[in-house]
């Protein structure tokens, strides 16, 4: 029995070429003049409201930096895609059809997507920036700008993010999405997850690039309070009402893909289970009339090598994983986000519940 169902040889060899014209965007010249493009305006935009070509706003241009590391981080999503698309190719896991389905599936949203997370995004800001109580027109018009690249980038995020939908519910094309369940695992693939490790990686890394904006927005909220020389007070109220949504964005950029995978992955492990009990069957019944009529060992011999072939397969079967990740990688996750939630939680509790006049209520009581 064929546990990896491995399609026709043809299907699987040569090269997967991706559809690579929604990367056009994000190439090394494109990349490299818009940030100089934006560092300029942003640069200009501080000139403006300190009319001063040295004084800088420390709150501003670290969210300028930060935003710059994020987007050369992001310019890489496109290619990692590719390349996750191309190693599960290779690997077996998805025939060429599939591949091919998926890439056209990302690649005729993706205008749709960039411009609707652009609008939201950009919007997002100019509610954020109202929320602040400012009025610099350069610093709004370099936040809707920075909000409309990383809404475009966010856009396409969440097409990244229905890689399990796409070849579960696989469009029809001339030449057929293959048969078989969506995904083929590959038992005791070297990675240690059945050959989906590509998938694991691709999902870890676009969490990471979520988790940026959301450091960045948890830090600054400690450090506000903290400031002598400039007053970002009014900063404190959209800075947190942002970290809820992009803590948001990156636990469901994680989990969902992640969980909608693991589906796919435990129905390949059951319909593995049932055809081994299938097959189990087969043998058994094939031997169990004819054992008591045999004299002599080889036909005994014979059942027990075939029942250990079968033994072989069964516990290559239980073997199988059914996420793309390892626990490190859960665990990790886990870590960062539990951590910034709850030391955001408490010290939002720390400022909201009167605790000196809780304590001096327990001891009049006691």
């Amino acid at each position: 029995m064929n546990l990896s169902h491995h399609g026709p040889r043809s299907e699987r060899s040569g090269a997967t070429q991706v559809d690579g014209k929604a990367s056009r965007l994000f190439t090394r010249r494109n990349v490299i003049a818009f940030l100089i493009a934006f560092l300029v305006v942003s640069y200009l935009a501080q000139v403006y409201q300190y009319k001063s070509a040295v004084q800088i706003d420390p709150l501003f241009t670290s969210g300028c930096i930060t935003f710059v590391i994020a987007i050369i981080m992001a310019s890489s999503v496109e290619a990692r895609w590719q390349s996750m698309l191309e190693s599960l190719h290779h690997r077996d896991i998805l025939d060429k059809p599939q591949v091919d389905m998926v890439a056209r599936q990302y690649h005729d949203g993706t205008g749709r997507a960039s411009l609707i997370g652009a609008i939201v995004v950009a919007l997002l800001m100019m509610i954020t920036y109202s929320m602040s109580g400012r009025n610099h027109k350069g610093v709004l018009l370099a936040m809707v700008v920075a909000g409309s690249v990383a809404g475009a980038i966010i856009g396409r995020m969440v097409l990244y993010g229905a890689f399990g939908y796409y070849i579960q519910h696989p469009r029809s094309t001339k030449n057929g999405s293959g048969s078989g369940p969506p995904l083929r695992l590959i038992p005791d693939h070297p990675d240690g997850l059945a050959g989906t490790r590509p998938i694991g990686e691709f999902y870890s890394f676009q969490a990471r690039l979520l988790a940026i904006p959301a450091i960045f927005l948890a830090v600054w909220w400690y450090i506000i309070p903290l400031q002598d020389k400039v007053s970002y007070t009014n900063w404190r109220e959209p800075y947190i009402f942002l970290f809820a949504i992009t803590i948001g964005l990156e636990i469901c950029s994680f989990v969902f893909p992640l969980l909608s995978v693991h589906n796919i992955m435990c129905q390949f492990k059951n319909l593995r289970s049932m055809k081994w009990d299938e097959q189990q069957g087969i043998v058994i019944g094939r031997y169990r009339d004819q054992l008591d009529k045999w004299d002599n060992s080889s036909a005994r011999e014979q059942m027990a090598a075939e029942m250990e072939s079968i033994a072989k397969i069964y516990k290559e079967i239980r073997n199988l994983p059914t996420w793309p990740v390892e626990v490190r990688v859960w665990r990790t996750f886990a870590i960062r986000n539990v951590a910034l939630l709850l030391t955001l939680i408490g010290q939002l509790t720390m400022e909201t519940i009167p605790w000196d006049k809780v304590g001096s209520t327990i001891r009049d009581l006691g």
